[in-house]
C-alpha cells in the first residue's frame, strides 16, 4: 500500500537508527546478529536480529515519548522479565511472536535515537522473556482468525438494473385562431415544459442516471 511522506520518514528514521544501534546491540549480547525472516507452520516473524545458534535476538524501535515512559517506570532491581513487560502490548505481542516461531530464549529489546551525523543521543534496552500467558492469547487469536477465514462467505454481488426516469408528460399544446387568438393553454404549457427541463438530471454519472 502507498504510504504518504510523513509515515515513509518514519519508516526511514526507524530503519536508521536500527542499523546504527545493531553492532551496539552485538556488544550486549556478544554475539553477531543477522536479520531475518522465519516462519513456523502458519506464522512467521521478522527479526531485527538473531544469533547464529538463534537462542537470543534483537528488536529495535526508534526512541519516542511512549518508550520514555515505559522505561521510566521500569525496576532497577534487576528483574528483566518483570522491565520488560512493561512495555506496550503490542512490542510484547511482536517479540512473544518472534520467540515462538524462532525458539529463542529471549529477545534483546533496544530502543535508541541518533543525531543526523550517526552519533548516539539516547538508548534504552530491556530483556524480553517468554510469557506463556501472552503466547496462549496470541495462539487463540490465530486460531481464531483461521476459524472465521474459513467460515467467510464472499456476499454476491451484482449490478443494479438501471431504471430510467422519464420527464413528466407534457401537455398536449392548443391554440385556436380565428383571425385572433380565441384560446391557449400557452402559459401553462410553457409552465410545464419548463418543470420538465429543469428537473433534468446534469450529473450524468451512473447508468441509472443515463
Amino acid at each position: 500500500a502507498d504510504v504518504d511522506a510523513g509515515t515513509q520518514k518514519r519508516f526511514d528514521n526507524g530503519h536508521r537508527a536500527e542499523a546504527l544501534a545493531r553492532p551496539l546491540a552485538e556488544e550486549f549480547i556478544g554475539s553477531e546478529l543477522y536479520p531475518v525472516v522465519g516462519s513456523l507452520g502458519r506464522l512467521s516473524a521478522s527479526f531485527d536480529g538473531l544469533t547464529l545458534e538463534e537462542r537470543e535476538g534483537f528488536e529495535h524501535k526508534a526512541l519516542n515519548a511512549e518508550l520514555k515512559a515505559a522505561f521510566a517506570a521500569m525496576p532497577t532491581d534487576g528483574d528483566d522479565a518483570a522491565a520488560c513487560r512493561l512495555l506496550p502490548l503490542y512490542h510484547r505481542v511482536q517479540m512473544e511472536q518472534q520467540l515462538h516461531v524462532s525458539g529463542a530464549e529471549r529477545i534483546l529489546f533496544m530502543a535508541s535515537a541518533w543525531d543526523a551525523e550517526g552519533n548516539l543521543i539516547e538508548e534504552q534496552h530491556c530483556w524480553y522473556y517468554p510469557d506463556a500467558t501472552l503466547r496462549g492469547s496470541i495462539l487463540l487469536g490465530w486460531d481464531q482468525f483461521a476459524a472465521d477465514l474459513a467460515a467467510y462467505v464472499i456476499p454476491a454481488t451484482s449490478e443494479p438494473a438501471a431504471v430510467g426516469k422519464a420527464p413528466d408528460q407534457l401537455a398536449a399544446l392548443r391554440i385556436e385562431v380565428t383571425g385572433a387568438v380565441t384560446a391557449s393553454n400557452l402559459a401553462e404549457f410553457k409552465a410545464t415544459a419548463l418543470a420538465a427541463i429543469h428537473s433534468v438530471n446534469r450529473n450524468l454519472t451512473t447508468d441509472q442516471d443515463f
